[in-house]
């Protein structure tokens, strides 16, 4: 599963790897511009495109689809957009078969990562003993970016995974995160 893939990003190196693609993305903007791209250059019909109302991942549970994953890709800080990493955690096991990878980037909140990126947030956050977060505005769009340590991430993650890496992206300003679902997970 690509999940928040965006414009499609990802999709040609996937598909040329003969990787069978679920694509999950909640904007319809981004999904229609991935769609174009698949039918003018990718061309793949290894790639499903999930429908709208099927990329709620609030709403997904063991019957969703109709077969689990084997990995789940979240590129390009999809999962910083995500305030209760809890619950996504607990959706995607729900979704991923036993021995299933997550691969993710996100914002680096390795501490040299704090340090050089986000010393602010994580002050604020400290004095007003909430969650460190940035806001980011694009045009009129403003959104809420949620800063996820490591440490966060672990707590996070169900007792069936283990963590295989979580490591600084050098100075790109992200960290690549890899869980694996236990061969016995459920």
């Amino acid at each position: 599963m690509d999940f928040g893939g965006g414009t499609g990003a990802d999709l040609g190196w996937l598909t040329k790897n003969m990787y069978e693609v679920c694509f999950c993305e909640p904007s319809k903007a981004m999904r229609d511009i991935a769609i174009e791209l698949n039918n003018k250059e990718i061309k793949s019909e290894r790639i499903q495109f999930l429908k709208e109302t099927q990329t709620d991942f609030i709403q997904w549970n063991s019957n969703t689809f109709p077969n689990n994953f084997d990995a789940i890709l979240a590129d390009f800080c999809v999962f910083n957009t995500i305030d209760d990493i809890n619950l996504l955690f607990s959706k995607l096991n729900t979704i991923l078969n036993p021995g299933g990878q997550i691969i993710a980037t996100l914002l680096d909140t390795t501490f040299k990562g704090i340090i050089k990126y986000h010393i602010k947030s994580f002050v604020r956050a400290f004095i007003t003993m909430g969650y460190p977060t940035m806001l980011v505005q694009h045009s009129v769009n403003r959104h809420t970016v949620y800063l996820h340590t490591p440490g966060k991430l672990m707590q996070a993650i169900p007792g069936e995974f283990s963590c295989k890496k979580i490591e600084s992206l050098g100075k790109s300003g992200f960290m690549l995160v890899h869980f694996e679902k236990s061969e016995h997970g459920k």
